[in-house]
């Protein structure tokens, strides 16, 4: 009668499924061991050595005079009991020369014991940094577009203390241990990592997970290498560099770069605008500071929804409660159009990018109507 509760065993698999779990980080901690593998296996040969030397000892010792060691195996199994200090009991030295060959093998037992571990614990020292990074790109596999960054100094933490207001995913790559342990102070997603060479876009999915790249190093022929390196695997990435060596912003420009950031330059810019209207000024920085809580967006219009092909009036942006502040058009391969404060009779076509001023709430309205219509 209960014959169909027998089916309930099918649940038994899942507690198989969970030990799959774990499976990943058993692999991970052989694979840290495989660095210690000589060290490893020369204890491995020392204990095998003296387990084999003391068990003959004992047997010559012990064999007509114990009667718990009939044969060479009881001696052996002596010795590796007591060697890895776990000391069963079942067999006793019964002699004094017995007893002498059980305190040498304790003592021997205690010191390999003592070098495994030592071994064991530099080799995760040694290597913890790579589990973490590993980890790191795989939880950032399962995320949505992230940000890199690649270089941690002024810009860079400027830049990255704007993404994490913003809510955004980003992660601070630099080959430099000192600058990454800095980076996880302040709580950012980092990969000790040379950000010239393609593995680490590779294992960061830079196909379809990196949207955005900003190479921010004061050395500008290192920005150069990284652009040259993300462009190459993935064009469709959006890179800023930070440069302003006219021959260098050149050659950058033909690799396609998006936007080149001269520091030097913005500020002498930003200064000339304050001295001439310092109001204006001022409230641009709010706006820029979110010190009136307020940000602007771009939201693309995407091919094939109802946003496309529509006028300004129709768009309706003041609905939202938001300031059009102008549309970004794609020009081909010629420069991005920048139409400020376009008329109501303007129409928007696909890949345009409205540019929109207002408070956060007002930003998420539109941002959901946008996703909603995509998805539509």
């Amino acid at each position: 009668s209960y014959r169909g509760i027998r089916v309930l065993r099918v649940f038994i698999l899942f507690r198989a499924f969970k030990m799959l779990r774990y499976t990943r980080s058993l692999s991970s901690f052989l694979e840290i061991l495989k660095y210690k593998k000589t060290e490893l296996l020369t204890l491995l040969s020392l204990t095998t050595f003296f387990v084999f030397i003391a068990g003959i000892m004992l047997y010559v010792f012990e064999g007509n005079k114990n009667p718990n060691i009939h044969t060479i195996f009881d001696a052996f199994y002596w010795a590796l009991v007591t060697i890895s200090t776990v000391g069963y009991g079942d067999i006793s030295p019964a002699t004094d020369e017995g007893r002498a060959v059980s305190m040498m093998i304790i003592i021997t037992g205690i010191g390999l014991i003592s070098f495994i571990t030592s071994v064991i614990v530099s080799a995760f020292g040694e290597h913890m940094q790579v589990l973490k990074e590993e980890r790191l790109v795989q939880d950032m596999g399962k995320r949505g577009k992230i940000t890199v960054i690649c270089g941690f100094g002024t810009m860079g933490r400027l830049a990255a203390k704007g993404l994490a207001a913003e809510g955004h995913t980003f992660v601070v790559i630099d080959k430099n241990p000192d600058i990454v342990q800095e980076a996880q102070a302040l709580g950012y997603h980092t990969l000790c990592a040379d950000a010239t060479q393609s593995e680490i876009f590779i294992k960061l999915h830079i196909e379809n997970r990196i949207s955005h790249m900003l190479a921010l190093n004061s050395d500008e022929r290192l920005n150069a290498l990284m652009t040259i390196n993300v462009k190459s695997l993935n064009p469709q990435v959006h890179v800023t560099v930070r440069c302003k060596d006219p021959e260098m912003i050149e050659n950058l420009q033909h690799a396609r770069v998006d936007h080149i950031v001269t520091p030097e330059e913005i500020g002498g810019r930003i200064g000339a605008i304050y001295a001439e209207n310092p109001v204006a000024s001022d409230l641009a920085f709010s706006i820029i500071g979110r010190k009136l809580r307020t940000q602007a967006e771009a939201f693309t219009v995407a091919s094939g929804t109802p946003l496309e092909n529509r006028r300004i009036a129709e768009i309706n942006p003041d609905a939202f409660k938001l300031i059009l502040l102008g549309v970004v058009r794609p020009g081909g391969d010629r420069e991005e159009r920048f139409i400020f404060n376009p008329p109501d009779d303007f129409i928007v076509t696909a890949n345009d990018r409205l540019i929109c001023i207002g408070y956060d709430f007002a930003l998420e309205k539109l941002r959901k109507e946008v996703s909603h219509v995509a998805a539509a």
